[in-house]
């Protein structure tokens, strides 16, 4: 199995409380506290979502759809489309997510 990309690791570099509390501590703050926010990521449609990651050519998935051919992303967003499908509703796509909040004195 192949190792995820550099880049791909850094996306969720912070995403351990653990780490993300150590990082802090060594920045100098104390009685650092981590919050776990859960909340829902709100998209009006599956097109807003891929042109938003489209102009997002930062992104991964944004590299991934200018670097291919018209036949392999016409099948990547069906596919995309389809992986979406059981998060979206009436007020269309809703994602849900979490969030560290970190609180710590200077």
């Amino acid at each position: 199995m192949a190792l995820p990309r550099e880049e791909t690791i850094k996306v969720f570099s912070l995403s351990n409380p653990e780490n993300l509390s150590d990082i802090f501590k060594r920045a100098g703050f104390k009685n650092v506290d981590i919050r776990s926010v859960r909340h829902l990521q709100r998209i009006s449609s599956i097109k807003e979502l891929l042109l938003h990651q489209k102009e997002m050519a930062s992104g991964m998935m944004g590299k991934g759809l200018v670097s291919i051919n018209d036949e392999i992303r016409s099948r990547l967003i069906l596919k995309i489309k389809e992986a979406f499908e059981p998060y979206e509703g009436k007020r269309g796509i809703e994602i849900p997510g979490e969030s560290l909040l970190v609180h710590g004195t200077k």
